[in-house]
């Protein structure tokens, strides 16, 4: 447990530059040293956003730590026999790490010995110096939200009992059968279905937007035989559909066929092809397969359009949005927007899901809105935190996509949208106020 912490401070506002001392219980305590050279991030008056933010920081360290010595956090079991960690250590690091929620992270917290046998265990195992400093660094960040917001650990809790109940949770019961049903319905499946959006200003003209978008089907099977299916569709709208943008893919050997990013494909991945859609989308079909697992692939698809938009907003546009079609049943669904510093105003979101046949946003109806009420988790800021263990490889793909734009992670933020079997099929819409 993190018990109540004592900090001593020199003025009472330093907690990002001196020596911070803990008392864990009436037995011990230890010093926790804050580098001068990352600076703690300043207070953030907001618990829900700062829990979300540490918690998920803390999260993506051990997701890094663990990859990184080739620990399988799904099998606690395995990861206990792996590091010779205590079976029950090894549950609350697998359910830190795969919880999507902030609530039962803080409830499975190491006390600060736990994770120091967890770290002497990773060390032991070959985690690089790195890691292990972030990791370090994200449990300072966890204690010190702990101690300026509540107090204790314990108070925490409290908290989070009375907090309403995570709106993720409505129909999960009817989203799970209508997963198994449609996947065998259907004929295919995938474990998770990403898309994230990142806007910048554009370098020649600020008053104009670029953005990067990327989708990813990950462990995407058919369950038997079809031609083809449509993974992925693309379409410019509002006043950037008038202006017909050049869209571009971020790797440039994609050529003119589809816009894979190659290195973070499967092997395995099928062909596929671009097709014109008479309502104006571009659609990538995919080929022929093989059934089950051994036809199981990744696929991740990114492109860049340089001045999708004005950043301003107009008399008849006053919003920009981002959609993800989920198109194929998934166990997972994971929607980022990351934002550029100077474009804060579009932090401000707000996501529907609309239940549709015929994507697009004519055909889009309040009727037609699914009542589950999204919410989104800040990942931090400048730079954002982008791991999850849905896909390690994803902050590798956001930082390929910067660096093809020119752009740096340290100079953006982001905030996150998940949900546990997402309806199908359905469009997530997320919207953002123009500046």
């Amino acid at each position: 447990m993190l018990n109540r912490m004592m900090i001593q401070r020199n003025r009472r506002n330093d907690l990002a530059q001196k020596v911070t001392e803990f008392a864990l219980d009436k037995q011990f305590s230890y010093q926790l040293r804050v580098s001068t050279a990352e600076p703690m991030p300043p207070p953030v008056l907001n618990l829900a956003d700062e829990l979300n933010a540490s918690v998920h920081e803390l999260r993506g360290s051990l997701t890094e730590l663990m990859a990184g010595i080739g620990a399988d956090v799904g099998k606690p079991l395995a990861l206990s026999r792996q590091l010779g960690l205590d079976k029950n250590l090894a549950w609350k690091v697998s359910k830190i790490i795969r919880s999507t929620d902030p609530a039962p992270a803080v409830q499975n917290l190491p006390g600060s010995a736990g994770f120091d046998i967890l770290l002497n265990a990773v060390q032991k195992a070959g985690a690089t110096d790195e890691s292990l400093r972030r990791t370090k660094r994200a449990i300072e960040l966890i204690e010190v939200m702990v101690e300026r917001h509540v107090g204790d650990k314990s108070t925490l809790e409290l908290v989070l009992d009375s907090m309403p109940d995570a709106a993720n949770e409505r129909l999960i019961v009817s989203r799970k059968l209508a997963f198994r049903g449609n996947s065998g319905i259907w004929g295919v499946q995938s474990r998770v279905r990403i898309n994230t959006a990142i806007i910048a200003p554009n370098r020649n003209d600020p008053k104009m937007l670029d953005a990067a978008t990327i989708g990813a089907w990950v462990d995407f099977r058919r369950l038997r035989a079809e031609s083809r299916w449509a993974l992925f569709r693309h379409r410019s709208y509002g006043a950037a559909e008038a202006s017909q943008p050049r869209r571009r893919p971020i790797d440039a050997s994609a050529g003119t066929g589809a816009p894979m990013m190659r290195e973070f494909c499967s092997a395995t991945l099928p062909p596929m092809r671009a097709i014109d859609d008479p309502n104006g989308e571009v659609v990538y079909e995919l080929g022929t397969s093989a059934v089950g697992n051994a036809g199981s692939f990744t696929c991740v698809l990114g492109t860049i359009v340089e001045q999708i938009g004005p950043r301003t907003a107009a008399d008849d546009e006053d919003t920009g949005q981002f959609g993800a079609l989920v198109s194929a049943p998934s166990e997972h669904l994971l929607f980022d927007l990351i934002v550029h510093r100077d474009c804060a105003f579009a932090m401000n979101t707000k996501a529907q899901i609309y239940g549709t046949l015929t994507p697009g946003p004519a055909n889009r109806h309040e009727r037609d809105l699914i009542p589950l009420s999204l919410e989104p988790a800040i990942l931090g800021r400048f730079p954002a935190v982008m791991d999850t263990p849905l896909l390690p490889t994803y902050p590798a793909i956001i930082d390929r996509a910067m660096e093809t734009c020119g752009w740096n992670r340290k100079d953006f933020m982001a905030l996150r949208y998940s949900l546990e079997y997402p309806p199908f099929p359905s469009t997530v819409v997320v919207t953002f106020p123009l500046d």
